[in-house]
């Protein structure tokens, strides 16, 4: 355990340990801050802790040297146990005794989450033992300030700040606060190579996409119903607007998702190729890649599309009179230095108000197949994808047509 010092007499980690306890979507935000620490630190061992589920993806990631993958309880925090914090600490315990993580004597450990801290990222950054160890201070978002309140007790160096950005901004300004300068592209760092292409290619031709065809991502499942916009929407949407000789949908997704997938084929037929679940999660930013335009959720595959820089459509559930600095605000979330547009519901649904509460699609039921064709339509002519479209005058088709 130590620092070395650089030209400037600035002390360099050598062991850093980076915990991001996150889904899908947030690791491969975090995408640039790790491109960053790479190359401010390129002699320092950067290990990076994710849940079980992601380690085939965080593998991915050139700019780390080695992947932990730790057990997150979803439902954990808001269980009703009154001592749900102390089984986490047993649990983080035990992880580092038999995880020989102690043994690995990590100098510093970094924390890079804005809202709230729901899997205990930073009590496992303390459990760690590292003697400097960085997180966002627990006031930064108003239910943080009341979730994680004593929180900033376990850490040794607290990043101040409540402003609303996007979360590549807020990474990026996780950087700034350790004195590193941001990397010069201002994009997500895309976690594939060109053999990776090619095995996801093959798999894809073998469930039946063409290769001469374009290929549209679909994915209309998010982690939440209350995200989903109906199957049906996407079949009419999409009939509406492509032209079914040029394009092929390909849907991706989890094996639960699965039955998306097959229920917007039974609409739409044999344009629709399911790869909802056929595909292993390391092959998954690859497959996405070979698309030209990703529709769809908000999602982690969206953030897999925008670091391949695939124009992106999201329809979002959260209204545009809400909650800014909500986990579902494409102001933070949304689609990054890439061509896209994000629909929305005007307002929240009652009972709802400033963020959809649903446990059921709701508020996005507000976004009409009208605002979406009409935003679907401008996205393809600002990307150059006109010839996508259907001929004619692009009214909208009644059902079934």
């Amino acid at each position: 355990m130590g620092f070395r010092r650089n030209a400037n007499s600035s002390q360099i980690p050598v062991n850093v340990a980076v915990i991001k306890l996150d889904r899908l979507g947030d690791v491969v935000l975090c995408s640039q801050m790790l491109a960053g620490l790479r190359r401010a630190w390129p002699k320092t061992r950067i290990t990076l802790f994710v849940r079980e589920s992601l380690v085939d993806l965080a593998r991915l990631c050139p700019d780390v040297d080695e992947v932990i993958g730790v057990p997150v309880d979803e439902g954990a925090l808001f269980s009703g146990k009154h001592n749900v914090w102390r089984e986490l600490l047993a649990k983080w315990l035990q992880c580092c005794n038999h995880g020989g993580l102690w043994k690995r004597r990590f100098d510093m450990v970094l924390v890079p989450r804005w809202e709230e801290d729901l899997y205990g990222a930073i009590s496992l950054a303390y459990v760690i033992g590292a003697p400097r160890r960085w997180g966002v201070t627990e006031t930064a978002t108003p239910g943080k300030a009341i979730i994680n309140r004593g929180f900033d007790q376990l850490l040794t160096h607290v990043i101040k700040g409540q402003s609303v950005r996007h979360e590549f901004l807020l990474n990026e300004s996780f950087l700034h606060a350790l004195g590193i300068q941001s990397p010069d592209h201002q994009k997500l760092t895309p976690w594939f190579k060109k053999a990776d292409q090619e095995k996801a290619a093959r798999i894809m031709a073998q469930a039946g996409v063409i290769s001469f065809k374009k290929t549209i991502v679909v994915c209309m499942g998010a982690g939440g119903v209350y995200k989903m916009w109906p199957v049906e929407s996407y079949a009419r949407l999409c009939r509406t607007v492509f032209d079914f000789e040029i394009i092929q949908l390909v849907t991706f997704g989890t094996a639960a998702e699965s039955c998306l997938g097959l229920r917007l084929k039974n609409i739409l037929g044999d344009v629709v190729i399911n790869l909802e679940g056929k595909l292993p999660l390391s092959l998954l930013p690859a497959a996405v890649s070979l698309g030209a335009l990703y529709i769809g959720s908000d999602t982690g595959t969206k953030h897999l599309a925008v670091a391949a820089g695939l124009p992106v459509f999201e329809i979002s559930c959260h209204p545009l009179d809400g909650e800014p600095y909500q986990a579902e605000s494409p102001l933070r979330f949304g689609p990054w230095a890439v061509p896209n547009r994000v629909v929305q519901p005007a307002k929240a649904t009652a009972p709802c108000e400033k963020y959809c509460a649903s446990g059921k699609s709701h508020c996005i039921l507000g976004v009409s197949i009208e605002q979406a064709t009409g935003a679907l339509r401008s996205l393809l002519e600002e990307t150059g994808l006109q010839a996508v479209c259907r001929s004619g005058t692009f009214d909208l088709l009644p059902e079934g047509k």
